[in-house]
């Protein structure tokens, strides 16, 4: 099995990217390149500091930090920065996605507004109404040649049709 193959099973999972300076970032994995540049979205960032002031406080695991957690959102991670890529959970479901509510926009339902059926794309327009009297169709010259001039066998052809163009010096 292949690289891309192995970590391609993993789209769409909760990893956890650890950055070569010590940041960590945990969200769902989208997509990733040949230079492993990573697209993590839902992402939160927890970095660990240290408390500052004179006097270093020893706890249970050594020196006294703290971690500080931050929301950020959709996420483009650099691979030359990225130190390891490790998987922190399950895809999330869709009860548990956090989706982007734009201010002014409602959530539809499954069935659509109201329990319209729901239409793909392009498919919820309403007929098309006729044009109104007069409407419909321009003026001649307008736009539009004459329906004489449109008629096969009619008129005059054009000029040199059938015949062999027209050849001199310089051309």
């Amino acid at each position: 099995m292949s690289k891309n193959a192995k970590i391609t099973q993993h789209l769409g999972y909760r990893m956890r990217a650890t950055l070569q300076d010590g940041r960590q970032l945990v969200g769902t994995f989208k997509s990733f390149d040949k230079h492993m540049n990573v697209i993590l979205i839902d992402t939160d960032e927890f970095r660990k500091l240290k408390n500052k002031g004179g006097v270093q406080t020893i706890v249970a695991g050594g020196m006294d930090e703290r971690e500080e957690k931050r929301s950020l959102g959709f996420v483009l991670l650099r691979g030359e920065q990225l130190v390891s890529l490790t998987v922190d959970g399950p895809p999330p479901t869709e009860e548990n996605s956090k989706v982007p509510q734009l201010p002014g926009t409602v959530t539809a339902a499954p069935g659509g507004p109201a329990g319209a059926p729901a239409m793909g794309a392009g498919r919820g327009m309403p007929p098309m109404m006729p044009p109104p009297p007069g409407a419909g169709v321009p003026g001649w010259g307008v736009g539009v040649p004459n329906p004489s001039a449109m008629q096969p066998g009619r008129g005059m052809p054009p000029p040199h049709f059938g015949a062999a163009p027209p050849m001199g010096p310089g051309r």
